[in-house]
């Protein structure tokens, strides 16, 4: 449109208005229709609008979708080229993982950042330096989910490109290391200090410390030296001597060492094999853990004797390990509390993390009536086979009175009362060692939020089957054992939608397939066997009218909009302000767009969860 604008005893002036084109941006991008993309331009649309579904701006989609001159063009009319999609992904680090050098030379000349991390902890760099043999997999999995949209991976030009993105990223991230001259960090010494016995640590109990309506804040300070130890090899998981601060409170010295899992430290650290984690630290957050209890030391902070801080590197909604453990506590399941907390380590902002109870014997005194029992970590009555273990395998998963005359007597006979009861006598047995209504309480939240990293995940390796992720406490006065859930970082994933190819259990509560031989599932083709052919597990599924009416209970109670929803909202409202906060600190810290995106996909999935 062109307007002719004139003022009295003016000249006229032609004013062009352009207007946007019917098809929407990111459209126009994927089907490479450039004009349309050049009228956007000139019509002054938003270039760095987030898509619907992945959060990818029209820059990433052009990249996706291979339209190379789209691309430049938006690369050189000024588009926000750090714009981070939901996975934490940028145009940069997008164009290296599919193999696109052109794209890249024009992202590193107008300043692109190399450093960013997305949310698996990977920079552009370390996304192309994995062995093809083992990137081959994800691209596998990739194509799968890309291919319903029209992307087609082309293997053999990204494997072609992948050397030569290496090598442009590599001599662009020299040159900008030798440009930062270095800088002097004062060395911090950790000092001795003697409580003078009026410390609040001392005394309150460790309710303060889980308090659902504080978002607390936690400083760990520690000398450089020892930091660097601990960056240069996390997956060692070896203390180091530092201090906690508290409320303006310290306690010095303490234990301080990364901790995880395998899925833990994917993207954490710089080895190239996700099965085997190894290498240097590459991402600002890693899950911590700090001793109380250092070199012996009898004193205790608010009742504890450890703090464990996880990360959320898996879980965009930061909501996952908090709302999981709460649910399973409002259904009477002993489990972990679990809160927001802000760290600093050396005066800096670390992050959100979540700080979530150990298991250990100051957790089975807080939440049994008898709490000086056996507790044991991850080792299920019977084995694979369906026999009891010989009584090593049992002392060697010993977490609590493991040091003098430990006796494992008791989880002994109940792993073989399992053993040798017929089918029928299955259910007497599980009646007489546990608490029904804790067991079908801790069945029906486990799936209902699919804890599919949990106990009842049978993973396969071809000679036996093995569970992980949970612990057990022997009541020593009942005689009586519970299950205690551990590990929340992937709950609630598989409910809907996306799903995590790895830990998708295949069959509902109950069913068997295979005829209990393992099976392959996932895209990634990984071996698990159905949970009832556990005999304890199938002894549990028996009980069809109490797993019914817990499972109402829990969707008219905790799970309702009323309660769960209540519970994210408000815990959304505490943690809002230290999530800016870290995403304005830290290139790899979550976007604050992408984490809202996750806790709605979360109410969604609850959702779901409430009418199927």
């Amino acid at each position: 449109m062109t307007l002719l604008l004139a003022g009295c005893g003016q000249k006229a002036e032609i004013i062009s208005i352009t207007h946007p084109p019917e098809i929407d941006i990111h459209s126009a991008v994927t089907n490479g229709d450039i004009a349309s993309v050049r009228q956007h331009i000139d019509a002054g649309s938003n270039l760095d609008e987030p898509d619907s579904t992945s959060g990818n701006t029209p820059l990433m989609n052009a990249i996706l979708f291979g339209q190379q001159e789209v691309g430049q063009l938006l690369i050189e009319n000024g588009v926000e080229l750090d714009a981070r999609s939901n996975d934490g992904s940028t145009a940069l680090i997008t164009a290296a993982f599919f193999g696109y050098p052109e794209v890249i030379r024009a992202l590193l000349q107008k300043g692109a950042d190399t450093n960013i991390q997305n949310n698996m902890g990977a920079t552009a760099l370390i996304s192309v330096q994995i062995p093809w043999d083992q990137a081959k997999p994800i691209y596998d999995f990739m194509g799968s989910m890309l291919q319903p949209v029209g992307v087609s991976l082309d293997y053999e030009r990204i494997q072609k490109n992948r050397p030569i993105v290496v090598a442009l990223l590599q001599t662009h991230t020299k040159v900008a290391a030798a440009s930062v001259p270095p800088s002097f960090v004062p060395e911090y010494e950790v000092e001795t200090k003697i409580p003078s016995g009026n410390e609040k640590y001392l005394s309150r109990k460790s309710d303060h410390i889980y308090d659902q309506d504080r978002l607390h804040t936690f400083e760990l300070n520690l000398p450089g030296a020892a930091l660097a130890a601990l960056d240069a090899d996390p997956t060692a998981e070896k203390y180091v001597e530092g201090s906690l601060t508290f409320e303006g409170e310290t306690i010095s010295p303490v234990g301080i060492r990364y901790k995880g899992s395998v899925g833990a430290w994917v993207g954490g650290t710089s080895g190239m094999n996700p099965f085997m984690p190894s290498g240097h630290k590459t991402r600002t957050k890693l899950s911590m853990k700090v001793k109380i209890n250092w070199n012996g030391s009898d004193t205790l902070f608010y009742g504890l004797k450890k703090l464990q801080f996880h990360s959320l590197n898996l879980d965009p909604s930061q909501m996952r390990d908090r709302l999981g453990y709460w649910l399973f506590r409002e259904m009477g399941v002993p489990a972990p509390r679990s809160v927001h907390a802000r760290l600093l380590i050396n005066g800096k902002f670390s992050g959100l993390y979540a700080l979530t109870e150990q298991i250990d014997g100051r957790f089975a005194r807080h939440h049994f009536e008898y709490g000086k029992g056996n507790l044991y970590k991850e080792i299920w009555p019977i084995n694979s086979n369906g026999q009891a273990h010989d009584p090593s395998a049992y002392l060697n998963q010993l977490k609590t009175n493991e040091d003098k005359d430990p006796n494992v007597d008791n989880m002994l006979a109940f792993g073989s009362e399992i053993a040798n009861a017929s089918e029928s006598e299955l259910t007497d047995v599980i009646t007489n060692r546990m608490d029904i209504s804790e067991i079908m309480a801790f069945a029906v939240v486990d799936r209902a939020i699919k804890n599919d990293d949990g106990p009842f995940h049978w993973y396969s390796d071809g000679s036996n089957s093995f569970n992980h992720n949970y612990y057990w406490y022997e009541d020593p006065v009942e005689q009586k054992f519970h299950l205690i859930p551990w590990d929340m970082d992937v709950s609630f994933q598989n409910i809907k939608g996306e799903k995590n190819p790895v830990t998708q259990i295949a069959d509902e509560w109950g069913k068997v397939r295979a005829d209990c031989d393992p099976f392959n599932h996932g895209p990634f083709n990984i071996p698990q066997r159905s949970a009832a052919c556990d005999k304890l597990t199938r002894g549990w599924s028996k009980f069809d009218q109490e797993y019914s009416e817990f499972r109402a209970q829990l969707m008219a109670g905790p799970l309702s909009v009323e309660q769960a929803d209540a519970r994210i909202d408000a815990w959304v409202d505490q943690i809002r302000k230290a999530t800016i906060e870290a995403n304005e600190m830290h290139s790899d810290a979550l976007p604050v767009h992408a984490w809202e995106q996750a806790v709605d996909q979360l109410k969604d999935q609850l959702a779901w969860t409430r009418t199927h």
